[in-house]
C-alpha cells in the first residue's frame, strides 16, 4: 500500500505474516517500477533510517523507541508511526542513507514522481 505525500516522496507498509513474526515493512522515500519476473512497484528508503536521522539532528524526541525494536510487534510499530509520522513528513527531504535503493539499484526502472505516474502503471491506484 502506498500513500503519495508530495513528487517522489511516497510513504508505505506492508504487513508480514510469515513464520509467526507478524511485522509491519515501513518505507517512506521514492517509489520505483521495480524489474522482476513479476513486474511490481517497491518503496525505497526505510522509516527507521529516517527516525535514526532525526533524533541524531536532535529533532525527534529521543525516548521514542526506534522500528527495529518494534519490529515483531504490530501495536508498538503503529504506536512509534503515529508519534514520529508528523516530524518526518515534516523533514523528508533531510537526506537519509538509503541502503534499499543502493542495494536494488540494478532492479530499478523507473521513478514514480507523481500520482498520475503511478496511474499509467496501475489503472486501479486512487487515492485515499
Amino acid at each position: 500500500m502506498f500513500y503519495y505525500i508530495k513528487p517522489g516522496k511516497w510513504f508505505g507498509f506492508n504487513y508480514h505474516n510469515e513464520c509467526q513474526d507478524n511485522f509491519i515493512e515501513v518505507n517512506i522515500g521514492e517509489l520505483f517500477n521495480f524489474k522482476d519476473c513479476i513486474p511490481r512497484l517497491i518503496k525505497t528508503g526505510e522509516y527507521n533510517e529516517n527516525i535514526k536521522k532525526l533524533n541524531s539532528e536532535n529533532l525527534l524526541n529521543s525516548k521514542i523507541l526506534l522500528l527495529e525494536q518494534a519490529n515483531k510487534n504490530i501495536k508498538k510499530t503503529v504506536e512509534i508511526i503515529k508519534n514520529t509520522f508528523d516530524i518526518v513528513i515534516k523533514n523528508i527531504d533531510l537526506e537519509v542513507e538509503d541502503k534499499r535503493k543502493e542495494k536494488l539499484k540494478t532492479h530499478l526502472i523507473k521513478s514514480i514522481k507523481t500520482f498520475d505516474d503511478l496511474k499509467q502503471i496501475d489503472l486501479k491506484a486512487k487515492i485515499i
